[in-house]
């Protein structure tokens, strides 16, 4: 793909398929590769592993990461012209040693780009394929509850330099009044504005269905890390305009600092 940010990551190859572990809940179905012996030995924080930090640091940035595909989906032609079960969205992480056990900075994002599903890491690969059934459960139940407003089930692949987790998107039709105001917005620069929110620490939290949300980021509490949203005085210090925001790629909002 020509746009920026949609050349092929590289692929880095686990050196054995591992066991897959599937969370789910009840708006998501995680896919986890048991980590690396060296991942689950090292411990970044008194509680968490590197491979717990992985987790964690997709739950916090879910959102983000949202917002970051439907970007890339309009890039590539709109999302109803996407092949869901063919395509995936892999993103290329790097473990942040200087992170202290901070979850919303453990992890860089190196690149991302839709590939194929025969073209990703193999022990991910079979991982998804283990899931099959499962997600396409998930996606006949999405269908019968949304019908026609539920387009497909994005797989998305995090990757790390010796683990991975899958996690996956709900891609819907928005009302048109969104749909006009996001056609606005400029769109090819979602990957840059994604590394950028991450290397901030932006992390959004979605307050209802206007499609706005929080802005905070992660304070220690003794050795408990944990969000908080930033206050009226951090958000001028920082020259942003609010602490209420939309987030959205194409806004240029991790661009402004």
């Amino acid at each position: 793909m020509s746009a920026e940010g949609m050349e092929n990551p590289p692929v880095r190859f686990l050196q054995a398929r591992r066991p897959a572990v599937f969370y789910t809940d009840a708006d998501e179905i995680r896919l986890v590769c048991r980590g690396s012996r060296q991942s689950n030995a090292t411990k970044t924080s008194p509680s968490l592993t590197r491979s717990e930090l992985l987790r964690e640091f997709t739950r916090l940035y879910k959102w983000t990461f949202q917002r970051a595909v439907h970007s890339a989906l309009r890039v590539q032609g709109g999302m109803a012209n996407f092949d869901y079960s063919g395509m995936v969205m892999s993103v290329d992480l790097r473990y942040r040693t200087d992170c202290d056990g901070n979850p919303g900075i453990a992890f860089s994002v190196e690149n991302a780009a839709f590939r194929p599903r025969a073209e990703i890491n193999p022990n991910a690969a079979f991982v998804l394929d283990m899931a099959r059934s499962l997600l396409f459960s998930k996606q006949m139940k999405l269908r019968l509850a949304h019908g026609d407003k539920f387009v497909g089930l994005m797989n998305v692949l995090y990757t790390t330099e010796d683990d991975f987790v899958f996690g996956h998107q709900e891609i819907y039709h928005h009302a048109p009044w969104f749909e006009e105001s996001v056609a606005k917005l400029r769109h090819d620069t979602w990957l840059p504005e994604l590394q950028r929110t991450i290397q901030e620490e932006f992390i959004f939290r979605p307050q209802d269905d206007s499609g706005t949300a929080r802005l905070g980021r992660m304070k220690k509490d003794k050795s408990k890390w944990s969000w908080a949203p930033l206050t009226e005085e951090e958000v001028v210090a920082m020259g942003l305009p609010t602490m209420s925001a939309r987030g959205l790629p194409g806004e240029g909002f991790a661009l402004l600092l």
